[in-house]
């Protein structure tokens, strides 16, 4: 059992029988100031007014008996050092040296305790006939974190991806096509560069020419319809999109088990909006509309006057179907943060549509991602797509790598490029990701910073110190060596260690993979300290060394975990 369960259970035992009449559940956390030992909890101030009493008052009556409680409990009485009071009334604990370190190793591949759950999680989507856009790269590399962490703590995961390969931004982008006299040209990328160009002048077009208008959409209506006509080429450029989506998400190192498409969900939400006309959905100057005043939110159209879904009825479609194929306990959908209203009203009309829904649905609202030349629009061309992102990051780390003349030609390219993978998944995952963020390239490739890269470096930093030395003299059993690993280095890197299971946890609940960011950079930074000031393999003694290189191989294999979580490649060389 971690110690902060010990500790909590301790602590809450003690408030029961002290204050019978509060509900006695004490919550332990860590401080933010190692000074003031491992964990803290402020139960003392939420009694005080209640209880009649000062919080350092309380906090005494509760500290006492605690202490008296170490006779008689020994888990309690070897894994707490000392109690003290802090401030206006906060308990904090100090472990003893032993309980921290084994927290600290048993926390490597520790997994907490979670109520296991399905849970689908949709991410990526990027639409066909276009590039996927930076904001397309945010949203693979977030949902694959999310997923990712969430499967680790033991959750059964589906990962989905939903793409628009039917509407107006498809026939833009095929009538160009086909007016430019269906060109193909020989790689992926070069053809999915030729549909965006094509749904750019499209779209320009679109704007002004009313012959080109009323072609496109018929050519828009002809797709929905299935005409035979238009299949061959809907199908031709539809499926270079899939391919070099299917290319790129192997390449980001993201799998997903289902892709769904508008195209096969559309029919179906719209005759689930049929069959609910005048129950929960209403006739509206001759469209079909959700009327949401009642629920807080505005009314949005689900049906056109031409009866033609929007999205909002494809929505219906794709997550009840979802549902059907796999029934979930919770479904995360996630888009970025502009749709957040336009989902309280698909969710609210999904639920009262299918009741089983009702409470499994979950909108996470990504911030929007930008550069410093401004907001991104695939229509106007004003956009840097994924790949030229990567390829661009790639290059400066390619620069910096030249330098390693240990490294052949093909391990600098391999290696600059999962780097620049890894610069760019940790500058998206470092921060909130609800808040918007501005990407720097500069930041990003950092050997030194709170970067991709540095802890990339930091893992391979590790491997080559311990690929230095032989194993021999390492046996020297586990007790003695935690004894020997007691300086402040060495403590403070396992008082970050041991907070792995409950920083898991946190990423997971919260759907936030910026905790687990975070905490792998200060593991990585807690490392290079205690590296920096300490010797390893030529330590002053062969117990020492062998410990030093134990402790090692501990961080190397959690930041290796967690690096994993964040889907970034853990090099053993750079």
């Amino acid at each position: 059992m971690h110690p902060l369960e010990i500790v909590e259970k301790s602590f809450t035992s003690a408030v029961q029988e002290l204050f019978p009449d509060s509900d006695g559940i004490v919550q332990v956390s860590f401080p933010t100031n190692e000074e003031f030992g491992e964990l803290t909890t402020n139960i003392a101030m939420q009694l005080s007014k209640a209880a009649g009493k000062s919080p350092r008052d309380i906090a005494s009556e509760i500290i006492t008996h605690v202490e008296s409680q170490k006779a008689s409990n020994t888990d309690l009485a070897k894994i707490v050092d000392s109690i003290s009071i802090a401030g206006p009334g906060f308990i904090n604990i100090s472990l003893t040296h032993t309980a921290l370190a084994d927290a600290a190793i048993s926390a490597v591949a520790d997994v907490p305790s979670v109520e296991k759950k399905r849970v689908m999680i949709e991410y990526g989507q990027p639409n066909t006939h276009k590039l996927p856009h930076i904001g397309h790269l945010f949203s693979y590399i977030v949902g694959d974190s999310i997923a990712r962490t969430l499967e680790d703590l033991g959750h059964t995961i589906r990962k989905a991806n939903y793409q628009g390969d039917i509407g107006p931004h498809v026939a833009k982008s095929m009538w160009f096509w086909i007016k430019k006299g269906r060109p193909e040209p020989e790689t992926l990328e070069q053809k999915i560069r030729l549909l965006q160009e094509c749904y750019q002048e499209g779209s320009r077009i679109y704007e002004y020419d009313e012959e080109a208008k009323k072609e496109i959409d018929a050519l828009n209506v002809a797709i929905y319809n299935q005409n035979p006509a238009v299949l061959d080429d809907w199908h031709k450029t539809k499926n270079w999109c899939i391919d070099f989506y299917k290319s790129m998400e192997e390449d980001l190192g993201v799998s997903q088990d289902r892709h769904y498409f508008e195209s096969e969900v559309w029919q179906r939400g719209k005759e689930i909006v049929q069959q609910h006309i005048g129950t929960l959905f209403e006739k509206s100057e001759g469209a079909i509309v959700f009327k949401g005043e009642p629920y807080g939110l505005h009314t949005r159209v689900f049906l056109t006057q031409k009866e033609t879904p929007t999205y909002e009825a494809k929505d219906l479609g794709l997550n009840t179907l979802k549902y059907q194929e796999w029934p979930f306990d919770t479904s995360i959908i996630t888009t970025a943060s502009e749709q957040n209203e336009y989902f309280k009203i698909v969710l609210t009309a999904l639920q009262k549509v299918e009741p089983k829904l009702e409470g499994k649905l979950v909108h996470i609202g990504f911030g929007m991602v930008s550069l410093s030349s401004g907001k991104m629009s695939s229509r106007t061309g004003n956009i840097l797509s994924a790949i030229d992102l990567i390829s661009e990051v790639e290059k400066r780390v390619t620069e910096i790598l030249q330098t390693r003349a240990e490294m052949s030609e093909e391990e600098k390219k391999y290696t600059a490029h999962q780097v620049a993978l890894g610069a760019v998944k940790y500058a998206f995952l470092r921060n909130n990701i609800l808040q918007n963020m501005t990407f720097d390239i500069a930041e990003s490739v950092s050997f030194d910073g709170r970067s991709g890269p540095y802890i990339q470096y930091t893992h391979a930093r590790i491997c080559s110190m311990l690929a230095q030395k032989s194993a021999a003299g390492e046996e020297i059993g586990q007790e003695k060596m935690i004894a020997l690993l007691s300086t402040s280095e060495e403590k403070a890197l396992m008082r970050i260690m041991y907070k792995l299971p409950y920083t898991l946890k946190a990423a997971g609940s919260q759907y936030a993979p910026h905790i687990l960011a975070e905490f792998t950079y200060s593991l990585a930074q807690a490392f290079n300290n205690f590296y920096n000031t300490h010797k390893v393999n030529t330590a002053e003694s062969e117990e020492l060394i062998a410990s030093r290189r134990w402790l090692s191989k501990n961080v190397v294999a959690m930041l290796k975990r967690c690096l994993t979580l964040l889907g970034i490649t853990p090099l053993e060389k750079m």
